[in-house]
């Protein structure tokens, strides 16, 4: 499909959705595009108008229904504003990056630990990039949200070589509430900590730029 984006979303208690993103010349995207709708389980869609183009928050904006244009804005909206600012009740976000090959394997673990331990996780991020954001929900206990953390780890390290920085699988907690934070380590591991202190002490030898920000309380 030569697919210049492919997303997952998956939410408890709904089936797992893909958003695949295709570019290219009117022929070649129109013929991918048949088959990604074949591939899909979907009927073709409508032709391609080259003389309009369209907007999400367009009138016509290719065919999905103006409440779930309105839906996706919204969500967007929502993620930036989290990401920015995230309020006390947000829950707690923990990245996982991984081998785009072993999308299978991370999604498996980050199940499975969820279900272990009965914190069910919403996950979504970029399959080719090969980093998911896992969403925890705010009304989760702190001591299973380290929990859930902790093992994922554990499971994740099964995924790849973890003293080798770019096959390694890792998990960062991005924003937690502070009774998360106080039970968890929220970088874990990290491959490069060591070169990450030779450029600390080099390049800012009193350690006055932004202390403990980084990995270790560097």
């Amino acid at each position: 499909m030569a697919a210049s984006g492919i997303d997952v979303r998956w939410v408890p208690g709904k089936p797992t959705g893909l958003i695949v993103s295709i570019r290219g010349d009117l022929e070649g995207l129109e013929e991918r595009r048949e088959r990604l709708h074949a591939l899909a389980g979907r009927p073709a869609a409508p032709p391609l108008d080259p003389a309009r183009a369209r907007r999400l928050d367009a009138p016509d904006h290719g065919g999905l229904p103006a409440d779930v244009a309105r839906r996706l804005r919204a969500e967007g909206d929502r993620i930036s504003a989290e990401l920015l600012n995230p309020p006390a009740d947000t829950g707690t976000l923990v990245r996982v990056s991984f081998p785009p090959g072993r999308l299978a394997g991370a999604l498996t673990a980050i199940q499975a630990v969820g279900a272990a331990i009965s914190v069910p996780p919403g996950i979504g991020g970029s399959t080719g990039a090969g980093v998911l954001e896992v969403k925890v929900p705010a009304e989760s206990p702190a001591a299973a949200v380290a929990r859930f953390v902790a093992d994922l780890r554990e499971e994740l390290s099964r995924l790849g070589d973890a003293g080798t920085a770019p096959d390694a699988a890792r998990a960062v907690v991005v924003y937690a509430p502070d009774e998360v934070r106080n039970l968890t380590d929220t970088h874990g591991p990290v491959p490069s900590l060591a070169l990450m202190r030779a450029v600390k002490d080099q390049l800012d030898p009193d350690h006055r730029m932004a202390p403990g920000r980084l990995a270790e309380a560097i």
